[in-house]
């Protein structure tokens, strides 16, 4: 399957950055350090979007020398990790809060 150009061009009416300064709800952020596809700074970008809300908390993770999967089972075990203490966190301030 090849993509169109018509495909790229459609893609010119989203604005991710943007949106994510509209979301409400909480976010946790995980960026490989080794990341070939997608550059480190644009979690950085995201985490300032989603620090500039009235609503809502963000997080952020680094998790050094993953690529962009996490393939290496180390890099997965920090990620699932790094997630599931999140969750927890989240969790319990929900459970505080309502």
């Amino acid at each position: 399957y090849t993509l169109q150009e018509s495909f790229f061009d459609s893609m010119n009416k989203f604005h991710p950055l943007k949106e994510a300064a509209r979301f409400t709800g909480d976010v946790l952020l995980a960026h490989g350090t080794d990341d070939d596809e997608i550059p480190a700074a644009y979690c950085c970008d995201y985490a300032d979007a989603f620090h500039s809300r009235v609503r809502g908390e963000c997080d952020q993770i680094f998790i050094n020398d993953a690529n962009h999967t996490f393939t290496c089972d180390e890099h997965q075990t920090q990620l699932f990790t790094v997630t599931k203490q999140w969750l927890k966190k989240i969790q319990c301030s929900s459970a505080y809060a309502g």
